[in-house]
């Protein structure tokens, strides 16, 4: 089987991540031959198969391939250009929730012609990979006749090792006073990251720390400024081998707006520890309320009730979260699930673990 992979460019971002880990584990398998193929000059990413940059206007060898699969706006657009010529499977991953996070990112009309444009490409493709049970759901109302498949994201269960000796003793100082809320992730208004400084404004006991950057960095800085916890609230920035940190961290929080799914989320999981999260439908679809502490975005009493949940039962949580890690979010169930989607003429509308 010969795979092409086309990506918006190999930066350090979710989706990029997910590819990786899916070739990682795909690339091990017989009889498999992969090449990514990428448009913007940026590369954080070490994919380790042949990768080649393109522009919008190149035509690869698509008769080279069996599978022509894509993640993310530029490159399903690329497809739907190229549909013609593709004699292979098309697939395209899903990630997110097109329609709102476009809404975030952009002005109305602008976010309105992206988002036909979007809808458009993905009318092309003989099958889209869905990160969750909602999403599919979401996707069916969008393009109701292009098969669907439900694939989770996975990853690798590997060891933790050291952080930076700088970053360690920052951290290190405020668990001596506080229980650490961590989290990883782009500082951008879809994540909700303001909801972690109201809520130390007004619980002493808690600092928080989150590594990532993004255009929210100084936003948060200065709402942390006003609610008068700068000395509990450490803004690391980018850092490369984010999940290290987990080993640092007493309760992972995802507080997001909307999410595909969470690459983090299941690295925080296979690592074992207990995790507040936003009432989101794509997490509701797999994680029920013993596996995952929920609260009601923008709402301090909820989240704080969260808190208390994983307070009271931070054994079982940590369990429930490493547990459910092995059955759904492993990168060999992803592998397994992603080779059945290729292979099927006729996709089932869910990949059962």
């Amino acid at each position: 089987m010969k795979i092409a992979y086309i990506l918006p460019s190999l930066d350090n971002r979710g989706p990029v991540n997910i590819t990786k880990m899916l070739i990682d584990s795909i690339k091990a398998e017989p009889n498999i031959h992969i090449d990514v193929y990428y448009f913007k000059n940026i590369i954080a990413v070490e994919m380790g198969v042949p990768c080649y940059k393109i522009n919008f206007f190149d035509k690869i060898d698509f008769d080279h391939y069996d599978i022509v699969h894509t993640t993310m706006l530029k490159p399903d657009l690329y497809i739907l250009k190229n549909s013609k010529l593709i004699k292979g499977k098309k697939i395209c991953s899903l990630h997110n929730y097109f329609i709102e996070d476009l809404a975030y990112l952009y002005k109305k009309p602008l976010s309105r012609i992206l988002a036909s444009l979007w809808k458009w490409s993905l009318s092309s493709f003989d099958l889209l990979i869905c990160a969750s049970d909602e999403m599919k759901l979401y996707y069916d109302k969008i393009v109701p006749k292009i098969p669907k498949a439900i694939v989770y994201y996975g990853i690798k269960d590997v060891p933790l090792f050291d952080i930076p000796n700088d970053d360690k003793v920052q951290i290190i100082k405020l668990r001596e006073k506080y229980k650490i809320i961590g989290t990883v992730c782009l500082l951008i208004k879809r994540k909700g990251l303001q909801q972690l400084v109201e809520f130390i404004a007004k619980n002493k006991n808690y600092a928080v720390v989150i590594v990532g950057d993004g255009e929210e960095y100084k936003y948060l800085s200065r709402l942390a400024l006003e609610c008068n916890v700068l000395d509990r609230f450490l803004l690391l920035g980018f850092r490369e081998n984010s999940k290290n940190y987990y080993a640092y961290f007493d309760i992972y929080a995802v507080t997001s707006y909307s999410e595909g799914f969470s690459l983090a989320l299941i690295e925080a999981m296979s690592v074992g520890l207990p995790v507040i999260c936003s009432r989101l439908d794509a997490f509701r679809g797999v994680l029920d309320d013993s596996d995952v502490a929920y609260f009601e975005l923008d709402d301090s009493e909820s989240f704080t009730k969260a808190i208390c949940e994983i307070e009271k039962n931070e054994t079982l949580y940590s369990q429930n979260s490493r547990n459910k890690y092995i059955r759904y979010f492993s990168s060999d169930a992803m592998m397994r699930h992603m080779l059945k989607a290729y292979m099927y003429d006729e996709v089932a509308t869910r990949v059962e673990p």
